[in-house]
């Protein structure tokens, strides 16, 4: 013991010394359980199994294919090697492709469990719009029918190529666009 500390001192010096520690060890504990929590939230799995859910729910006939999803620490969700595919399309040239892709969602509905995507950045993506002969284009009843009221998402797209074809009877030689940039916006939103 040291000079003017009592057996009494020392014991809650002890004593102190232990709570201390106890709670620093607690905070780590909470902190490991926390960050567990929310890496299973947030695991590249789960946000992809909720991205292929939400396309797939929102497009009508379609097999979505996703490589990878995951959460970008500044918002977003990036998506890698998404692919649309039709019934009776080669699993080698699906209609819709695009190797990178960011999707942007409302934050707020995700706290409550919906995914609601805002904004859809796509880096260069590979469309094939094709007429038949009977005049109908293969992304004709792509959507399903949404609410009036329900927004669709912004979509941004950089780098696209898209190759059209036409077999109808007044169709047009086939033509490809390459490096086009456009924007869909649904406004207004009826």
């Amino acid at each position: 013991m040291g000079p003017g500390i009592g057996p009494g001192g020392a014991k809650r010096m002890a004593l102190r010394s232990w709570l201390i520690r106890g709670s620093i060890l607690a905070a780590l504990g909470l902190l490991a359980v926390g960050g567990y929590v929310a890496s299973s939230w947030v695991s590249p799995e789960a946000v992809r199994s909720q991205v292929l859910a939400h396309l797939t729910d929102q497009l009508h006939g379609v097999d979505v294919q996703i490589e990878s999803a995951r959460m970008r620490i500044f918002g977003g969700i990036a998506v890698t090697d998404l692919k649309f595919l039709r019934p009776g399309d080669p699993p080698s040239r699906p209609f819709f492709a695009v190797p990178s892709a960011v999707l942007y969602h409302d934050k707020e509905q995700l706290n409550h469990g919906r995914l609601v995507v805002r904004k859809i950045e796509l880096d260069n993506p590979e469309v094939w719009l094709e007429r038949g002969a009977d005049g109908v284009w293969n992304v004709v009843g792509l959507l399903k029918p949404a609410p009036s009221d329900k927004p669709i998402p912004t979509v941004v797209a950089r780098g696209a190529t898209v190759h059209i074809a036409d077999a109808s009877s007044e169709g047009i030689p086939p033509l490809t666009l390459t490096q086009a940039r456009f924007t869909v916006l649904n406004d207004p939103l009826p």
